[in-house]
């Protein structure tokens, strides 16, 4: 793994097997905050038309 500072974001990088296991995973499409054991929407990432400040009330499994 190989981690770096950029920008004042950091990130880590797996290769070889790690590296693809983690490219095969799925990826929630927001940042979120939890508070009092409830979860906030704080940046979507995705095209989806979520609000920020929005609270996720529910799961879906797909």
């Amino acid at each position: 793994m190989i981690a770096s500072i950029h920008d004042d974001h950091t990130s880590v990088k797996a290769f070889n097997h790690l590296g693809e296991i983690i490219a095969k995973q799925k990826w929630v499409p927001f940042q979120i905050y939890v508070t009092n054991e409830r979860i906030f929407i704080v940046n979507t990432l995705s095209n989806l038309q979520i609000l920020e400040g929005s609270e996720i009330m529910a799961k879906t499994v797909i």
